[in-house]
């Protein structure tokens, strides 16, 4: 089979052309391909430095959270000091008061009553005095020894039941 040179030319010309559409599609697939490879490389490196950030803020957020705590022990420790200053001064003396002594129904049973040092009075609900506890000796109403250590409650319950 024999070509004509107008046939031939026209062969040439059609296989130019598609040759040419291919390099042309070849080279814009190539460009593609290498913009997704710089996208994919880009987003990576956001991703990375995202989780830097994130890596930073905890440590920040530990940094905060161990200076409020040291700030707060500091405080406590300075209050705790100053408690210590203050009660050097009443170390010896003990609080003077009185407390209600109540049972389950919430009647008053008796009174306590402190009077400083090693000094406690029991009294009965009508303000009588039943017991008095001085320097770790229990005594009754009318003075006479009842134990050692604090009996006092010991001594009202016996009153209590005669």
């Amino acid at each position: 089979m024999k070509f004509s040179d107008d046939e031939l030319l026209s062969i040439i010309d059609d296989v130019t052309l598609a040759l040419g559409q291919l390099l042309l599609t070849h080279r814009e697939l190539t460009e593609g391909l290498l913009d997704q490879y710089q996208t994919d490389a880009g987003k990576e490196k956001i991703a990375g430095l995202r989780q830097q950030i994130e890596d930073e803020r905890e440590k920040l957020s530990a940094i905060r959270h161990a200076q409020q705590r040291k700030k707060e022990l500091e405080r406590i420790r300075k209050d705790h000091e100053k408690e210590t200053k203050a009660s050097k001064g009443t170390q010896t003396e003990q609080k003077v008061g009185t407390v209600a002594l109540r049972n389950q129904r919430g009647q008053v049973v008796a009174w306590i009553q402190t009077l400083g040092k090693n000094r406690v009075n029991i009294l009965n609900p009508q303000g009588k005095v039943v017991a008095r506890e001085i320097d770790g000796r229990t005594f009754d109403g009318r003075s006479q020894f009842r134990g050692y250590g604090c009996q006092g409650l010991r001594v009202l319950g016996t009153k209590m039941k005669g």
